[in-house]
């Protein structure tokens, strides 16, 4: 019976499967893309190709700045040109002498410039120092050639002047010298003593700076003397004046002739017959030809006639000298210095000077400019009323 119970049981019984279901761990299908389906005679289109995504870039150093190379300073003087100013005529012993510098100092200047020369006369030498002081630049480009006579004029506020002698830098003195008067060998006299004793008046050619010279003879002296006025102060041109018979004498440094007229001096066609200067040896260029100077015709004239006389020559000593622009930086006014010194000490400078008949005798521009300042202040006014009488001013 408890088996009959127990079929029973069995067959009345829920027939849902309790056992529990097993885990699915299979892992999904991939999708795969299915080409579409294309229409008869479709082409069909590529495919898309994913793009790599682009790699971060790394940054890359950058080069070190180059240093700089300074180039070299290009010299001062370099590719310019310099200007080398004759106050008087060509032909004469400024002009000469001008043309001479010109040659040799852009040689001794850095960068080696050009020269080129001018010729500006006028009023003895007023005409060409207005025109550096007032109108050409502080530059070192213009170099002038300078008498030293226009002391005189600026000392005597002369018609013109627009300068100040002691502000003008001076590069060096070529020559300097006294003044000697002297004249032609038809003139009819070949002394001072027979100047002063003519019957008939012997005429002297005037310029600016000679027309003092000629009033010491005339005035302080006694010389029966007529200026001709209106030369310009050139040797050349009063050569010309001499063999045309318009003058009977004329004063300038006697170099002026041995220079410009050597064969002159040769012959005796030109005669000196005195020495502005109160020094006793006079130009050693006269030496053998025992010219009388101010000292042996001192007794003519009075003490303040005597001192005028000594100081209208003081100009002499620095006669033939050369300078540039009073604001002229003071770097280039050295280089111009030591330009001029190595010019005119250069033996083939003085050999060449020498050829005709003009001898070298330097001195630097420094103490130039001392011997023109002291020129300038020791000019008492006594003396100055005297130069004014001389120079007729």
């Amino acid at each position: 019976m408890v088996f009959v119970l127990a079929i029973a049981a069995a067959c009345s019984s829920d027939p849902t499967n309790t056992a529990p279901a097993p885990t699915d761990t299979s892992t999904p299908p991939t999708a795969t893309s299915v080409p579409p389906t294309l229409a008869p005679g479709e082409t069909p289109q590529p495919t898309a190709t994913a793009v790599p995504p682009t790699p971060t870039r790394t940054a890359v150093p950058r080069p070190p700045t180059p240093t700089t190379i300074p180039t070299p300073e290009k010299p001062y003087w370099e590719g310019r040109t310099v200007t080398f100013i004759s106050s008087f005529s060509p032909g004469g012993g400024h002009d000469f002498t001008t043309r001479l510098l010109a040659r040799y100092m852009p040689q001794y200047l850095p960068g080696n410039p050009q020269a080129i020369v001018q010729t500006r006369t006028g009023a003895g030498g007023i005409v060409s120092m207005n025109y550096l002081v007032n109108s050409s630049k502080p530059d070192g480009m213009a170099v002038l050639d300078v008498t030293g006579n226009i002391i005189n004029s600026q000392l005597v506020d002369a018609p013109g002047v627009q300068f100040d002698l002691a502000k003008v830098k001076i590069l060096g003195l070529v020559s300097g010298g006294p003044y000697s008067c002297s004249v032609w060998h038809e003139s009819g006299v070949s002394t001072m003593q027979e100047i002063i004793d003519s019957p008939t008046p012997i005429f002297f050619g005037s310029s600016p700076p000679t027309g003092w010279a000629i009033n010491i003879l005339k005035d302080y002296m006694g010389g029966n003397i007529t200026s001709v006025d209106g030369y310009s102060g050139s040797t050349a041109q009063a050569a010309v004046a001499l063999e045309q018979g318009e003058i009977d004498g004329w004063c300038t440094l006697w170099q002026g002739w041995t220079g410009a007229r050597p064969d002159w001096v040769a012959e005796g066609k030109i005669i000196p017959v005195i020495q502005t200067t109160d020094n006793a040896a006079g130009d050693a260029l006269l030496a053998d030809l025992n010219v009388p100077t101010l000292l042996d015709f001192r007794d003519t004239m009075t003490e303040v006639q005597f001192n005028t006389a000594v100081a209208a020559n003081a100009g002499n000593d620095i006669q033939l000298h050369f300078s540039i622009h009073p604001d002229t930086p003071p770097e280039i006014v050295a280089q111009l210095r030591e330009a001029f010194w190595k010019s005119v000490t250069n033996p083939e400078f003085v050999a060449d000077s020498l050829r005709t008949n003009r001898p070298v005798h330097p001195l630097p521009g420094d103490q130039v400019q001392a011997k023109m300042i002291q020129i300038l202040e020791n000019a008492t006014p006594e003396v100055i009323a005297g130069l004014k009488d001389l120079l007729g001013g």
